[in-house]
């Protein structure tokens, strides 16, 4: 892979990695940037202290990968079933 293919994968040297690992590393990174992001500016603007803001980030974050890690296999699933 080089770098016009995806370079967040590039970047984070995961196109030398094949199969689960990079699936999930993927994710993670999907889920901070899509998930993690307006969760962090909204808890910033509701002023909680960086205890509150922690934990929920946290949480947030584990809940997000979590449903993406199932959501991702589910489809890859049913794309195998397609061509078969």
């Amino acid at each position: 892979m080089n770098w016009s293919d995806n370079p967040i994968t590039y970047i984070l040297g995961l196109d030398t990695k094949k199969g689960l690992h990079a699936k999930i590393s993927l994710m993670l990174i999907r889920v901070s940037i899509t998930l993690v992001t307006p969760y962090v500016i909204f808890d910033v603007w509701l002023g909680y202290h960086y205890v509150y803001f922690g934990y929920n980030l946290f949480l947030w974050m584990g809940i997000g990968a979590i449903a993406l890690i199932v959501l991702e296999a589910a489809f890859d699933e049913r794309q195998k079933n397609q061509i078969n």
